[in-house]
């Protein structure tokens, strides 16, 4: 008997949908979604493969995400349920996949479909970070709302029949919530390595965008919101040009991050923008920089795990990483022989100076620390293991149930 599958990741992310062709190839029919409306780096188009049922399915209410407005979002999310829940009555899969997928949307899906195989894609610990964002516009009246989005999340991870967190440092919340330990499984990230390679600094993206093969190249690119602490990429580069070098600065982003960027005085010069890219360019995109930033606020630390990091490792990069100790990333960063301090502004100049005296020799060796990393930890087929495993073992459950 040949089963189905619904994978549905909200944000459309290559290397969820990686998982998923990797599925079909194994012989499991596939249905793959995501949400169109939502603005990310989007994976890419043309998964092809004799033999591999696999279905590209995007759902879309036809209107941009509103990500930045609370009352908005939450109409939108829970509209956007009603097309999940009818994607999900039309391919009647033995087992969901859900990654990325919005608490409310999540909650939504789970009572309405009743669905007993929901494999839990645990990417963030979203009331966290909502609760965070809330506290900060309302101080003390958010804590209903706090509250409520906490018991959401707790609720969601209760019902699912499994849950796969991207780091160990769910696990306290995990505990702390009473969830069943002996349905959770802890995955790391990775990026589709057959997607990205390393290419010369000069490349057809950079000669498309006009850029300077000469200038220092410095590159954000990924989401960019609050917990990222935009400014301290401009307090960087304002160190370097002060320092003597001929850098600029390429995000490439969309949203409240930007804006605030754009905000700030700065040379125009110096900083560029760019919306997300196709997937089919990121080699080249990637590749343009001769260095990676990654940022992340302190209170973030617990709860976001950065999946940009492993797009980079793919592509041979030197990362300098403004990132919490206790994130999974330092230790990624530290291992691959880059630059990691605290996101405080006192250690902006100690990352520049890094910077000043890198030399050819030290960044070919991270260049090739980068991508060695890569090659040993993001195998898809040991991926596709690992979840066709897990959902072996959870059919059996919801048959039995």
């Amino acid at each position: 008997m040949t089963l189905t599958v619904l994978m549905h990741d909200f944000s459309g992310h290559p290397f969820q949908k990686e998982l998923a062709f990797g599925l079909a190839k194994r012989g499991y029919r596939v249905t793959y979604s995501c949400c169109s409306d939502y603005p990310s780096g989007k994976a890419r188009i043309n998964y092809r493969d004799e033999g591999a049922f696999f279905d590209d399915a995007p759902l879309s209410l036809k209107r941009k995400f509103p990500k930045y407005n609370l009352i908005k979002r939450l109409i939108y999310e829970t509209s956007f349920t009603r097309l999940l829940i009818q994607q999900y009555f039309t391919c009647k899969p033995d087992t969901v996949i859900l990654s990325n997928t919005p608490l409310i949307t999540a909650w939504f899906f789970l009572l309405i479909s009743r669905c007993k195989s929901v494999i839990y894609w645990h990417q963030d610990l979203y009331s966290k970070g909502i609760s965070g964002e809330l506290q900060n516009r309302f101080g003390k009246f958010a804590m209903p709302l706090v509250w409520f989005f906490t018991q959401i999340e707790r609720a969601i991870l209760i019902k699912a029949i499994f849950i796969v967190p991207i780091s160990h440092s769910f696990l306290d919340t995990y505990e702390a919530w009473n969830i069943d330990s002996d349905k959770i499984g802890v995955l790391e990230n990775w990026a589709p390595i057959g997607d990205l390679k390393r290419l010369p600094k000069s490349n057809a993206w950079t000669v498309k965008n006009g850029l300077n093969e000469s200038k220092f190249r410095i590159l954000y690119a990924g989401t960019l919101g609050r917990k990222h602490r935009p400014e301290i990429m401009i307090s960087l580069m304002h160190q370097l040009i002060n320092l003597g070098m001929e850098a600029e600065l390429l995000v490439i982003s969309e949203g409240d991050g930007v804006s605030f960027m754009k905000e700030l005085t700065f040379p125009t010069t110096a900083v560029k923008f760019f919306d997300f890219q196709p997937w089919e360019v990121m080699s080249e995109v990637i590749s343009s920089s001769d260095i990676c930033l990654v940022l992340l606020e302190p209170e973030a630390s617990e709860y976001s795990i950065p999946s940009k990091v492993a797009t980079y490792l793919a592509c041979g990069a030197i990362i300098v990483g403004f990132v919490p100790k206790e994130n999974r990333v330092s230790t990624i960063i530290d291992e691959v022989g880059g630059f990691r301090v605290e996101p405080d502004d006192s250690n902006i100049m100690q990352a520049a100076n890094w910077i000043l005296n890198l030399g050819k020799q030290e960044s070919d060796m991270i260049r090739s620390s980068s991508i060695a990393y890569a090659t040993n930890h993001f195998g898809i087929e040991g991926k596709v293991d690992y979840f066709e495993k897990i959902m072996e073992r959870t059919i059996c459950t919801s048959l039995k149930s």
